[in-house]
């Protein structure tokens, strides 16, 4: 199945066919967490939670495996307009914040940087930014070990580029940096997290950039996105 849209078309089919058990399950699985009948012990109540944990982990990498496929089928296409970026930067903070609600606690403190010299739009799609922020975020609050820093500043290239870097906490071996965004790669180990960097790295292409580790040959401590002015 060396044909993309083969294999669309397989995961498209696949999603279908778990989504239904999945469902199920889960709406089980809350059925038993609330305890109708009250007879259920604290040990009971906590293997409930465990189901809906696992299901709904289990959801969201579904989810992220369809996404990447349509990304690179170009199922998913870019609609690029000018955008304020201070218009940016209060929906990436709300996205940041519903990130920490849906994970069920708080997330890292995120401390957003912008360079006085960044104009004050750039021409990009703002939904597919905002995807790709997301799932950069993401990783980095499941793998980092403080604030997540995020900041803004002129490529200083003659296309008039912008870069943006997240980083903050992040401590990736550095022997990871040759596969770093491939999602499925044997005893990775990263699941999810694996997703979050490959699908990044596809929106990249998609919006005419690109997303790289930062510079060097030691530890991975931040990500790099470059996106071009025109």
């Amino acid at each position: 199945m060396s044909d993309p849209q083969s294999k669309a078309a397989f995961l498209r089919k696949m999603a279908h066919e778990m989504r239904t058990p999945l469902a199920s399950m889960l709406m089980l699985a809350e059925l038993l967490a609330d305890n109708p009948s009250g007879t259920m012990s604290a040990r009971e109540l906590g293997y409930a939670g465990k189901i809906q944990t696992a299901g709904t982990e289990i959801r969201d990498l579904l989810q992220a495996v369809l996404d990447l496929s349509r990304i690179e089928t170009d199922a998913i296409e870019a609609t690029v307009r000018d955008v304020p970026v201070a218009e940016l930067i209060t929906e990436i903070e709300k996205d940041f914040a519903q990130l920490g609600r849906l994970a069920g606690g708080k997330p890292p403190e995120l401390e957003i940087s912008i360079d006085d010299a960044l104009p004050t739009t750039i021409r990009t799609d703002p939904a597919q930014l905002r995807r790709l922020v997301g799932h950069l975020l993401a990783h980095a609050a499941a793998t980092g070990g403080g604030p997540i820093d995020l900041t803004g500043a002129p490529a200083g290239d003659s296309e008039g580029g912008i870069v943006v870097t997240v980083g903050g906490g992040l401590r990736i071996p550095a022997d990871q940096r040759p596969t770093i965004f491939e999602p499925f790669r044997p005893g990775s180990g990263r699941g999810k997290r694996a997703l979050d960097l490959a699908i990044a790295n596809a929106l990249a292409g998609l919006l005419g950039g690109s997303l790289t580790p930062s510079p060097g040959d030691g530890e991975i401590e931040a990500f790099v996105l470059y996106l071009s002015a025109t």
